[in-house]
């Protein structure tokens, strides 16, 4: 399937506290995408099953990959927000990108990233608590200690954004531009 404007969806990820769903909202303003925030799909299979477990990590990408499969289909620009854990997806990207263009859609990869110390000056902020996020600095701690997150872009053709002296806004017309995303023509909805 090939279309003259494809539709697009922009993965950001990176490290808790690195303002991946403060650049993804900002972006969906710009661009009049739609916005997946990763806790969506968490919140709604934590509701049954423990997270963590492996029926929990199955159904969180199994729901997740058939969304973006369908907006693909539907040509429905996306932005999604995701954490990254090493080694674990650059399978899943993979997956991820060959459903897309399956479906005429491309797939846009951003990396953002920031030292430690700017993550744990971030992590109490209150937009996390709306979303449930990791809030206290020495449970971040523990998880960059466990993740061993890097600097370089882990996922193959990724736009890598060092997030820490960057606005929101800027980082979102950093993407636009990188990416050349035209804004979409179908309103916007933030889930979020």
């Amino acid at each position: 399937m090939s279309t003259a404007n494809p539709m697009k969806l922009v993965v950001i990820y990176g490290p808790p506290a690195v303002g991946k769903l403060s650049v993804a909202m900002e972006l969906a303003t710009m661009t009049n995408y739609k916005l997946f925030h990763n806790h969506v799909s968490v919140d709604f299979v934590k509701t049954i099953f423990e997270f963590g477990t492996p029926t929990f990590n199955r159904l969180v990408n199994k729901y997740r990959i058939e969304l973006l499969e369908n907006a693909a289909r539907e040509q429905i620009s996306t932005i999604f927000t995701s954490a990254w854990i090493k080694g674990s997806h650059q399978q899943t990207a993979d997956n991820l990108r060959f459903r897309i263009e399956q479906n005429g859609g491309k797939v846009c990869f951003v990396y953002l990233y920031a030292p430690r110390e700017v993550l744990i000056e971030r992590v109490d902020g209150k937009s996390r608590q709306d979303f449930g996020k990791i809030r206290d600095a020495d449970q971040l701690k523990e998880f960059l200690r466990s993740y061993d997150l890097p600097k370089v872009a882990p996922i193959d053709g990724s736009f890598t954004i060092e997030n820490s002296q960057l606005s929101p806004n800027e980082a979102a017309k950093l993407i636009r531009s990188h990416f050349n995303l035209e804004p979409s023509k179908k309103p916007a909805t933030k889930v979020i």
